[in-house]
């Protein structure tokens, strides 16, 4: 309840979000004055408003009718076709020169649809999936880009929840659970005509033909016309179809270079477009766990440029040319970008529009542009490194897979990177990073979600432990972040962590799996409390609330977003004494402070390499030689604890049991 308050100025205004049927998809927002500054005095009209508010809302759900009839059905599939087709041109008209990309993905989720308006269950893309499409009659490409595309959602279906909920509302329908199960086949149907229509306002052939068609009952049930093609066909699709030339005709694939494709299918090679070798190779990857899965925002990156260069080619249409014209997009991209709401939305040719508008403003006055901290343009070496490194990973997954291999040599578009004094991250100052592991977060703040507020609370969660664990283990965020209690053996003779893959997050590489003593800096806080009350909730993570089920944030992400840089800004909002220009230090470079430290106190270099998880020097050392006892690696991690201030030692106080988990309370502004 008191959530929705807050002040605006010296009084206190209530609000809150609703949703009415005649509007589908975007909340109304109340706001209203509550005419106090006195916050208990809110807190009471505020209650009486949330009472107020749940009648209305009764009334509103009552006008919601339960029964589906059949003009509810025409209706919701009519609401939802409109707004997916309004969507789908959109999204195509944000980048015009993909048309035939576009084409093909419209194609494959045509199809994708209909199995999931056709079928008892939808698929799973699974290798017994992949067989039956191997002995269905798709193309090879066809159902190659079928299976990269029931893969891409992992399971779930690709109609949200929400948009099949407001399509209900639209119609005068509540959307139960029973109702949303019932009406997903009218939506896939729906979704599916929407594709095929998207597809003629690209000015090319409808391939409603090379589609197998909606069940007879349902398309008589929705009054959808029939094309002629289609009309003499009874059979309705399995999974996968199994298409006839007595029931439907055989999909064909719409090819770009039609001699090329068919020299490479005798020669026994898979041709597809990058996209589908990229969305593939990913999914493999991170299935067989090679990689973790943040590494989709990296190959999603090479991706999107080389299509912003050439468009989605064939494989056997790369040449070098196209790599290059690639790297030739490198000086025009801002040196962030894809954080803003116009570049999201807009794609890569928005971002190259903005990153050339920037280096005109750089060209016409540069000091200028340096006082008014204008971003700058063009990556750095190292991230164009990259670039060429992931596009090289998927052309050696191609050729690994018995896919087309591109003739190219990737290794003459990479930069040497320059030598830079004192290395290439800043280190933290020592006294800086005691300032940062200081303040309410450890002394007492006002609650938990006013943590950088003084107050007489302590709460012991990811915020409070997160970076001392980081300065005490010398470890990457992620690795802490990620802990599972599995991982942390509190009652050994010298209690350590052991960092490992563990179902919720990978390590960077081999290396990275070691065993780490417990700081007593951290033992004498509380630290080993915490672990077993943890244990005694039931939780697998340590820190359940950096764990996002829904979305794709690493826990390095969360642990920057959540803690790191709220504490940098509170104590250093004009940056800390290390800052060099617009850069300053941030959570890789605690690891550069842990490493110099060590290093200055003259300890053992394999000893530290070992913490750090890095590759030990000499084949001999990395084959041969066992790990390190956790007695030899103790004082270490013990001297570690001189990086930390004198924090005081405060009862053991979870979070509340509603909020272990990932998520804070909405509208509530960041502290």
């Amino acid at each position: 309840m008191a959530t929705n308050i807050y002040p605006r100025g010296t009084t206190q205004w209530w609000r809150r979000s609703v949703r009415f049927v005649a509007v589908v998809n975007d909340p109304i927002t109340i706001r209203m004055s509550l005419k106090t500054r006195c916050p208990r005095e809110a807190r009471a009209r505020a209650g009486y408003l949330e009472m107020e508010m749940k009648t209305v809302e009764t009334v509103i759900a009552e006008e919601l009718r339960t029964r589906i009839a059949p003009d509810d059905m025409r209706a919701v599939y009519q609401t939802a076709f409109e707004a997916t087709l309004d969507r789908y041109i959109v999204q195509q008209a944000a980048t015009p020169f993909r048309a035939e990309a576009h084409a093909a993905i419209n194609l494959a989720y045509a199809r994708y649809f209909t199995l999931i308006a056709s079928t008892p269950v939808p698929p799973e893309a699974d290798e017994a999936f992949r067989q039956q499409l191997a002995d269905s009659d798709l193309s090879p490409r066809d159902a190659d880009a079928l299976f990269v595309t029931v893969a891409r959602h992992h399971g779930g279906s690709p109609i949200g929840h929400n948009h099949l909920a407001s399509y209900l509302r639209a119609a005068g329908v509540k959307p139960t659970e029973d109702n949303l199960r019932a009406m997903s086949r009218v939506a896939a149907a729906a979704y599916r005509n929407a594709c095929l229509a998207a597809t003629e306002g690209l000015d090319l052939p409808n391939p409603e033909a090379e589609v197998w068609p909606l069940p007879g009952a349902l398309r008589r049930l929705l009054d959808l016309p029939a094309r002629a093609a289609l009309a003499a066909s009874s059979a309705e699709p399995t999974l996968p179809p199994q298409t006839t030339q007595a029931t439907t005709p055989a999909p064909t694939a719409t090819v770009t270079a039609p001699v090329v494709t068919a020299a490479v299918r005798s020669a026994g090679k898979i041709d597809v477009p990058l996209s589908t070798l990229a969305a593939t190779c990913l999914q493999r990857k991170i299935d067989d766990r090679e990689w973790r899965e943040e590494r989709r925002r990296d190959i999603d990156a090479v991706v999107n440029l080389f299509l912003a260069a050439n468009g989605d080619l064939m494989l056997s249409e790369i040449d070098q040319q196209a790599c290059s014209a690639m790297t030739a997009l490198f000086p025009r991209l801002p040196s962030r970008y894809g954080h803003t709401r116009e570049d999201i939305e807009g794609g890569m040719t928005a971002v190259i529009e903005r990153g050339d508008a920037l280096r005109a403003i750089w060209k016409r006055d540069p000091v200028a542009a340096e006082r008014e901290l204008v971003p700058t343009v063009g990556i750095s070496d190292i991230t164009h490194n990259k670039h060429v490194t992931w596009l090289s990973a998927l052309f050696k997954f191609a050729d690994a897979n018995g896919y087309v291999t591109p003739d190219v040599d990737l290794g003459k578009l990479r930069r040497k990177v320059k030598g830079r004094k004192g290395g290439k991250r800043l280190p933290w100052a020592e006294a800086d990073l005691r300032t940062l592991v200081s303040g309410p977060v450890w002394a007492g703040c006002k609650g938990l979600w006013n943590r950088l507020a003084p107050g007489d609370v302590v709460i012991h969660d990811g915020m409070y432990w997160g970076l001392p664990l980081v300065v005490c283990t010398g470890g990457r965020s992620e690795e802490p972040a990620g802990l599972m209690l599995v991982d942390i053996f509190e009652d050994a003779p010298v209690p350590y962590i052991h960092f490992r893959d563990n179902a919720y997050r990978l390590l960077k590489n081999g290396q990275s799996d070691r065993k780490v003593p417990i700081s007593p800096a951290l033992i004498r806080l509380g630290f080993l409390d915490h672990v077993r009350a943890m244990r005694e909730l039931g939780h697998e993570l340590l820190f359940p609330e950096f764990y996002n089920p829904k979305a794709s944030m690493s826990f390095d992400h969360v642990f920057y977003d959540k803690v790191f840089e709220p504490l940098r800004d509170f104590h250093f909002p004009n940056g800390t004494s290390q800052k060099r220009g617009r850069k300053d230090v941030d959570v890789h470079s605690i690891r550069t402070r842990v490493a110099s430290f060590w290093r200055d106190r003259k300890f053992d270099p394999g000893l530290r390499q070992y913490l750090l998880g890095h590759v030990p020097d000499g084949e001999t050392a990395a084959s041969y030689e066992e790990e390190p006892g956790l007695d030899l690696l103790l004082p270490l991690v013990t001297a570690l604890g001189d990086l930390l201030p004198e924090l005081p030692v405060m009862p053991l106080r979870l979070r509340p049991a509603e909020w272990q988990k990932f998520g804070s309370i909405r509208g509530r502004r960041a502290t």
